[in-house]
């Protein structure tokens, strides 16, 4: 009897040692989101490695090196130093710092379109929150530019600031044509063409497309508060 429940006991530890082991591996799908893009990183046992970004379908592969608890990771011939300490990776890499762990996160979405938006619903001044560009969207503050704010008054609009679109369109006022839910414009100059549309989402959100010469940039702005006059 003494002999069955030691080997009871000792089966009763393995068992719990199970879920830690595989809990410390490093191998397997990690996850993080920088300026709200998520991406996946993937660690395969033969030293492999792949860092995916789901929204833009794009794979950059390359191989990784743990030595204790510090992790090199080389991407398309571009090395990042970190750690995997407490069931993260943590990797540098120039003034940018990545971390990532088992929790899978998902990356900024918006809502749909409002087909049914009227006119005076883009009216006001909209601040920018996030930009998008070929699938990808991110938080705005993640720009290395100024990036312009929105004022769309009796179906005009004109940007605010001092960003590069604002200058391509200056800030004087630019007319809009209303049409099924979203005020839109379009001129061509010689073989360059651009265009605007404006559309209201499900949310509340204005979203612009703005078509530099076939390039097509997104931005997302929420309506700014009116600040309440003092008593």
């Amino acid at each position: 009897m003494k002999k069955l429940f030691s080997l009871v006991l000792a089966l009763c530890m393995v068992c719990m040692m199970i879920p830690a082991v595989a809990e410390e591996g490093i191998t397997g799908e990690w996850y993080t989101a920088i300026s709200g893009v998520a991406m996946v990183l993937t660690l395969a046992e033969d030293g492999s490695a792949e860092l995916t970004i789901p929204s833009v379908q794009e794979v950059n592969a390359g191989f990784w090196i743990l030595d204790g608890d510090k992790i090199t990771l080389t991407l398309e011939d571009s090395p990042a130093e970190g750690t995997y300490a407490d069931g993260k990776i943590t990797l540098r890499e120039g003034n940018m710092t990545m971390v990532f762990t088992r929790e899978k996160v998902e990356g900024t979405k918006v809502a749909e379109v409002n087909p049914a938006a009227a006119a005076e619903d883009f009216e006001g001044t909209w601040s920018i929150v996030y930009i998008g560009y070929e699938g990808m969207i991110m938080d705005a503050a993640a720009a290395n530019e100024e990036l312009p704010g929105l004022v769309v008054e009796n179906g005009a609009m004109r940007f605010t600031g001092t960003s590069s679109l604002g200058q391509a369109f200056g800030n004087q006022a630019i007319p809009l044509t209303y049409a099924d839910g979203a005020l839109s414009m379009f001129i061509s100059a010689g073989e360059t063409s651009y265009g605007l549309k404006l559309e209201i989402l499900e949310d509340g959100m204005l979203a612009l497309t703005a078509n530099m010469g076939g390039m097509e940039i997104y931005m997302y702005f929420v309506k700014a508060v009116a600040e309440e006059p003092a008593a």
